[in-house]
């Protein structure tokens, strides 16, 4: 049987990659803004998806694809330069701002607070009173070794010192040498916080930070998921879901855009690609594609769609969600294994006899993705996720250019199999 399921889809040609590589390059073009919320560039990144679906011959769930919801976001139109006694740092490269920062300009003294005064309440306390109006800078580099509960008054010191309302200071830096990774904020802070990287910044000596941030909280932004609909042949009143979110981090300012290619493009790039085959195909069930919004912002595009989704949720045979389906030279991840082992071992028995990916490995719960609203509904499903290959992840190098796609025809393979197989 399934040998047979696989012999299906074995007309799946190289055309399949060559429409996933031009759906991730045009959705991770900086013409698109990283997909966020500026100039709107969510809705033209929603209309391309329309435009897909319409060409494909999907059907629309809703009146013309869109389901529309509002938000708030915080974004970064504008202005984005930081300085260190003079000399300009590079965005996304030297820092990131914390993406809850209000606009602020100016030039600010720095007071310099290592590990060591973290962890000495009074003697901090002392430098903080004669922080108002000036920037902090906290140092994390250095050899100092303290106990895991000093390490955590320690975290929790940065943490007020960053967001305390009631601490003068004017902006708060932190100097690690941790990967820099952004997000992406529903509200806005009273203080701009910054992360700065150590590859190229010392913090003994400076004296000054200059800023210009121009900072925008957009509220009741009206964003939409894109749905559409293949009626089932046999069974349309029972449903199978593809979902997966096609927004992203935006810009940070007017020249740094975070173009989002394996998060989460290639996962539009594998919906739109089952979504071609099934057309052409024409699936036992109901097959309905999701494509969500605001996933960034806290899953709001899955939370929307999840109390209208135009059928009732418990028709739901099984959902599947992708998100970063652009690597896999390691395999899959598939979060809710252990909960569906049935239909875990089925995928798994697929991938072998057909001997299409290098492994298919389970995790248990995990709400980190858009499925986890559905799961929360008792609608059966799985995320899943590529692994090896480039590591790049909500910075600015996750780009189309350096994205693989290496095992991205045998996964649709696999996918194509397993929906197939109910």
């Amino acid at each position: 049987m399934i040998v047979i399921l696989f012999l299906q889809v074995s007309d799946l040609y190289s055309q399949n990659l060559d429409y996933a590589r031009s759906i991730v390059s045009t959705l991770a073009s900086e013409d698109y803004m990283g997909r966020g919320y500026v100039k709107k560039a969510d809705l033209k990144a929603a209309n391309f998806i329309k435009a897909e679906f319409r060409e494909l011959g999907i059907q629309p769930m809703y009146t013309d694809y869109f389901q529309f919801f509002n938000l708030d976001v915080n974004t970064f139109p504008g202005k984005m330069e930081v300085s260190l006694d003079g000399k300009k740092l590079r965005p996304g490269i030297d820092y990131l701002i914390d993406p809850s920062s209000p606009s602020l300009k100016g030039s600010f003294k720095l007071i310099r607070i290592g590990r060591q005064e973290l962890n000495e309440p009074e003697h901090l306390n002392e430098i903080l009173k004669a922080s108002t109006g000036k920037a902090i800078l906290i140092d994390m580099n250095d050899s100092l070794s303290f106990s895991p509960s000093d390490n955590e008054k320690i975290n929790k010191r940065i943490e007020a010192i960053k967001y305390d309302p009631e601490l003068k200071n004017a902006l708060t830096l932190i100097l690690s040498d941790k990967k820099l990774t952004w997000g992406i904020a529903g509200g806005q802070a009273k203080k701009a916080v910054f992360s700065l990287h150590s590859g190229e910044i010392k913090s003994d000596g400076i004296s000054t930070v200059g800023v210009n941030i121009t900072a925008r909280l957009k509220r009741n932004h009206q964003t939409q998921n894109i749905i559409g609909i293949i009626p089932g042949k046999t069974v349309p009143d029972s449903f199978l879901v593809v979902t997966a979110h096609y927004d992203h981090l935006g810009i940070m300012g007017k020249e740094t855009c975070f173009t989002g290619a394996n998060d989460n493009a290639s996962g539009i790039a594998m919906l739109l690609n089952l979504a071609k085959y099934f057309a052409e195909n024409p699936p036992k069930y109901s097959l309905v594609f999701m494509a969500l919004s605001a996933e960034e912002l806290g899953l709001l595009g899955a939370v929307s769609i999840s109390k209208d989704p135009g059928f009732e949720t418990g028709k739901i045979r099984f959902l599947v969600n992708f998100d970063m389906a652009g690597t896999g030279e390691e395999g899959i991840k598939v979060v809710n294994a252990t909960v569906f082992k049935e239909e875990f071992e089925k995928l798994q028995q697929l991938n072998t006899a057909n001997k299409l990916l290098s492994s298919v490995q389970p995790r248990g719960e995990a709400c980190i993705s858009d499925h986890c609203i559905f799961y929360m509904k008792k609608v059966p499903c799985f995320y899943i996720y590529t692994l090896g290959g480039i590591a790049a992840y909500h910075d600015i190098f996750d780009r189309a250019e350096t994205l693989p796609l290496s095992q991205f025809d045998n996964y649709l393979k696999l996918m194509v199999s397993f929906f197939e197989a109910f």
